[in-house]
């Protein structure tokens, strides 16, 4: 996948998917995708149950994440987690261009608890796992 969007998309689809089912089981997920070049996608995840527990596994995904990118057929990858909080899940998601989105996606809770598609809040993101590109 050559271009920003299509990756985002992509890693998105995934993403959504694997966290509906979560919510439907009542679990609080992390979450880890990598986008391959071949379009395949590796997944990890983990279950954290308190907000000390989510920073933990959070911390460690990018930590394990940054190692990664150095395979260089990994093209993008998405690290998200749940934020209670806000009753929704964030979304970060970075690319090898370091073209970056953090999205924000409110979790409805009737008549299940899932992902709500219509009020998707996408913010300009950050480069936390791969190395920054300085553009020239």
């Amino acid at each position: 996948m050559e271009d920003s969007e299509s990756q985002f998309q992509e890693l998105l689809a995934h993403f959504a998917a694997r966290v509906n089912k979560a919510l439907a089981a009542r679990e609080a997920m992390v979450l880890c995708l990598f986008l391959r070049a071949d379009g395949s996608v590796d997944v990890a995840a983990g279950i954290a149950n308190t907000a000390n527990e989510r920073a933990e596994v959070l911390n460690a995904m990018q930590a394990s994440a940054k190692t990664q990118v150095s395979d260089e057929s990994i093209e993008a990858i998405c690290i998200a987690y749940p934020d209670s909080s806000n009753q929704a899940y964030v979304a970060l998601l970075e690319n090898r261009d370091n073209y970056c989105a953090k999205v924000i996606m409110p979790i409805v809770m009737h008549p299940a608890p899932e992902l709500d598609f219509e009020n998707i809040d996408i913010q300009d993101g950050d480069v936390y796992v791969f190395p920054y590109v300085d553009a020239e």
